[in-house]
C-alpha cells in the first residue's frame, strides 16, 4: 500500500487530526505542571467565562465576576509544585477557596459552585477536568482510526428488474 493511498480514506485523516489534538493536550498537561494560564472572556456586566490550566487540569469558571473588565485577556504566571490549596482550589481566589461547594469529585474531575449568599444572590460555577481524561480517549480513538484495516467494499450483483404491466 502506498503512502498516498494509506491516507485516502477519511478515517485516516480524522485519525491524524485526533492524534494532533491529543499531542496538543499532552503539551498543555506538561506546561500546566509549572505554569498557570488563565483566559478571561467577559460575557456581560460583571459576568465572565474563565478557562484556566494548572496542575494537570483544565478549570472552567462561569458566572459572577467581582471585577469589571470589557476585554479578553490572557494571564500567564509561574506556579509552585507545593500549592497551599487542594488541586481543584488552585485557580480560585484564595479568599473564596474554602467557600466553593463541590458536588462531584472523581479522580481529576469536579463540579462545584460558590454559595449565592457570597455575591448578592449571584454564583460562580466551576468545572474541572484533568487533561488526561481528554487526551487518553483521543489517543485511543486515533490509534483505532489509523491502525485498523479499512473495510473492503463489496459490490452487490446487479439483478435485472422485471416490469409488470
Amino acid at each position: 500500500m502506498s503512502q498516498t493511498s494509506y491516507f485516502k480514506p477519511l478515517r485516516r485523516k480524522i485519525g491524524v487530526l485526533t492524534l494532533a489534538m491529543a499531542c496538543v493536550l499532552m503539551a498543555g498537561w506538561v506546561r500546566s505542571l509549572t505554569i498557570v494560564d488563565t483566559f478571561y472572556f467577559p460575557t456581560g456586566w460583571r459576568t465572565s467565562f474563565t478557562t484556566s490550566t494548572a496542575f494537570q487540569s483544565i478549570i472552567l469558571r462561569v458566572g459572577f465576576d467581582g471585577e469589571w473588565n470589557e476585554a479578553f485577556y490572557w494571564k500567564t504566571y509561574r506556579s509552585s509544585f507545593f500549592a497551599p490549596y487542594r488541586r481543584q482550589d488552585i485557580l480560585i481566589e484564595p479568599a473564596e477557596a474554602e467557600n466553593v461547594v463541590w458536588f462531584c469529585q472523581l479522580s481529576g474531575f469536579g463540579i462545584g459552585e460558590t454559595p449565592r449568599e457570597m455575591h448578592d444572590e449571584l454564583r460562580q460555577l466551576y468545572v474541572m477536568i484533568s487533561f488526561l481524561w481528554v487526551a487518553i480517549p483521543l489517543t485511543l480513538l486515533s490509534a483505532w482510526l489509523l491502525l485498523s484495516k479499512p473495510r473492503v467494499k463489496t459490490e452487490l450483483p446487479i439483478t435485472p428488474t422485471i416490469e409488470t404491466t
